[in-house]
């Protein structure tokens, strides 16, 4: 399990209304320098895996097609971008995360 915090400020100002989209995001960004990257677009996206973040968010009992929906909501809401390459799920930070990490970094 890792840890996850909500910034309650910043989903409130992006309009991320719900709790698990908040963590999820978080999630994302608190973990990608772990992800494996791959070029797409000549562009450095992260691929990731829904069912490991499943298990690695377990309390949030979210299950990988649910984290779909999340990740196409984060998409539209200009967050992130989200690609699907092949059979791998992908995403790439907007310039709206920066201020999350860079919020995240202050903490």
């Amino acid at each position: 399990m890792k840890t996850i915090t909500i910034n309650q400020r910043f989903a409130l100002e992006n309009k991320i209304d719900n709790v698990n989209q908040a963590a999820l995001y978080d999630y994302l960004i608190r973990y990608s320098p772990l992800f494996e990257g791959k070029l797409l677009k000549n562009e450095v996206y992260f691929v990731i895996n829904k069912a490991l973040i499943s298990k690695e968010m377990s309390a949030f009992k979210l299950k990988p097609d649910t984290i779909y929906r999340h990740l196409k909501k984060l998409h539209k809401k200009g967050l992130i971008h989200y690609a699907i390459c092949g059979r791998l799920n992908c995403i790439k930070f907007t310039e709206k995360s920066k201020e999350y990490f860079n919020q995240l970094n202050q903490l």
